[in-house]
């Protein structure tokens, strides 16, 4: 008891406390915070000024070092605390950068973070090299503010902190992680986030996978409501989407052209081919409930080609009418919409219409957010040469790769290389090789290799990643194996 005194302030308080009580029972210290095995270390410490870990696997060691070091913040055990932080930062710095995201866990989040100074706090914020989101940063702080203000409500819906306008962009931000600014004053990034589900062939309810990114190239209010002045800037553009706001509705309307726009100057109007173009309506720019979209039926009239109109598509099917040789306005109310080459009409009915505002999205940036930089640069050298040199290539990059791969033949290639050469590597980095591997149903090598993981060594793996981020496909296969090493219970909890 004496040696407890004196090693932890903490055991100290505690034992002093219920010394005053003096009632002749034991004293129970509850530390929910602690494993009985790491306290089992630290009670040896306390007592021999030495920590032992023959017992442990070497791999399991440096994980065990920082569970040491928080429960030793617990109970103030400054001597041990230095000398750990010492240990870890100066001899495990590649250890400590692969397991980031345990030591953030074990550090940020422990309940030293409140006790930060105001200052040191803006400091780490304002700091660009914090890797943290938005939104960590915002919970972060909210629940440090509540901690220096004990008398305030400790549930952040009673506190109105922003305005309701930043609050409803802010979540309208975060539904969408691959989200890009939009430039355009017709539509919001839910009408660009389906319209580029169709230009995949999606429906609405399916997740897009490949986003794309759009680039305003003309835009009425600014450059000009003339079929002239149309086709001089977008001629020769392809892949683009061009969105009209009808005068005195609310009604937007639009199409998708995956091919070049062109100029005719003959008497009879040309015709463009694709299968691939569409058309769209929504009834208004607050929702995307209400909507329309027509595919073309008649691929040989999919696009029309004429100096005096604007963007237009189908026989007639959407026509922007810029008047002989193009120069009168859009707003002259002669554009119109009629049911020929695509598959409906798109307004309710053939009215002719005037344009309030219109612009042209061009140049698509295909955004695959799977893909890094560096994949990419390998996967352009491959098709150049030919050739992939794997040793000099960090193991994640392949890893990444393999989803990447150009070729059916390269990623079975990979899935090999990383199998049979690096599959230490995949054991300490699980949670990355899981997650690449489960993203297509092509990878199932890699799946099978991560299933055969998580069923000879659950308690391990689960200690390295979020075991709640587990696919359901995943679990069932995981769950149903004969050799699974875990009891019934704990398969249960």
């Amino acid at each position: 008891m004496v040696i407890l005194n004196y090693r932890s302030p903490y055991l100290r308080r505690i034992l002093s406390t219920n010394k005053k009580k003096n009632d002749g029972t034991l004293a129970h210290i509850k530390l929910p915070n602690i494993l009985p095995d790491i306290f089992q270390i630290i009670i040896r410490y306390i007592y021999g000024g030495r920590i032992s870990l023959i017992e442990y696997d070497i791999l399991d060691i440096i994980k065990i070092l920082v569970k040491i070091l928080v429960a030793a913040n617990e109970l103030s055990l400054q001597e041990l605390i230095s000398h750990l932080q010492s240990f870890l930062i100066e001899n495990n710095e590649n250890w400590t950068e692969q397991n980031f995201n345990l030591i953030y866990q074990m550090t940020i989040e422990n309940d030293s973070f409140l006790d930060l100074q105001k200052k040191a706090l803006i400091s780490l914020i304002q700091h660009d090299n914090h890797q943290m989101g938005e939104v960590q940063v915002w919970e972060h702080v909210l629940k440090w503010g509540i901690a220096q203000n004990p008398g305030l409500s400790s549930d952040p819906s009673c506190i109105k902190i922003i305005p309701e306008e930043l609050y409803e962009d802010t979540i309208k931000y975060f539904l969408d992680k691959n989200s890009k600014n939009l430039d355009s004053i017709i539509i919001t990034t839910q009408h660009a986030e389906l319209i580029s589900k169709w230009i995949n062939r999606l429906e609405i309810t399916d997740e897009l996978k490949n986003s794309y990114e759009f680039k305003l190239i003309l835009r009425g209010s600014r450059d000009g409501f003339t079929a002239k002045l149309f086709h001089e800037i977008c001629d020769n553009q392809s892949h683009t989407v061009t969105i009209f706001k009808v005068k005195d509705t609310n009604e937007i309307l639009g199409g998708y052209n995956p091919i070049e726009w062109k100029n005719d100057y003959g008497i009879f109007r040309d015709y463009g081919t694709t299968k691939d173009s569409f058309i769209f309506s929504f009834m208004n720019k607050e929702s995307i409930k209400d909507h329309i979209i027509s595919r073309v039926k008649d691929e040989y009239y999919a696009i029309c080609y004429c100096h005096n109109y604007g963007p237009s598509f189908g026989d007639k099917d959407l026509t922007i009418y810029g008047g002989h040789e193009g120069v009168a306005s859009f707003r002259n109310k002669k554009s119109y919409c009629q049911e020929n080459s695509y598959e409906k009409q798109i307004r309710k009915m053939e009215d002719d219409f005037s344009v309030e505002e219109y612009e042209n999205n061009g140049k698509f940036y295909f955004v695959k957010p799977n893909i890094t930089a560096e994949v990419f640069q390998i996967i352009l050298r491959y098709i150049y040469s030919g050739t992939i040199l794997l040793n000099e290539q960090d193991t994640s990059e392949i890893l990444r790769l393999v989803v990447a791969a150009p070729s059916k033949e390269i990623s079975n290639y990979l899935r090999r290389y990383l199998i049979e050469n690096k599959s230490e590597w995949m054991k300490l980095n699980f949670e990355l090789a899981y997650q690449i591997s489960f993203q297509s149903n092509n990878l199932l090598e890699l799946q099978q290799f991560c299933t055969d993981l998580m069923a000879k060594s659950p308690g391990k793996i689960f200690e390295l990643f979020d075991f709640t981020s587990l696919y359901e496909k995943s679990l069932i296969s995981l769950i149903e194996r004969d050799d699974l090493q875990m009891k019934e219970i704990e398969v249960w909890e």
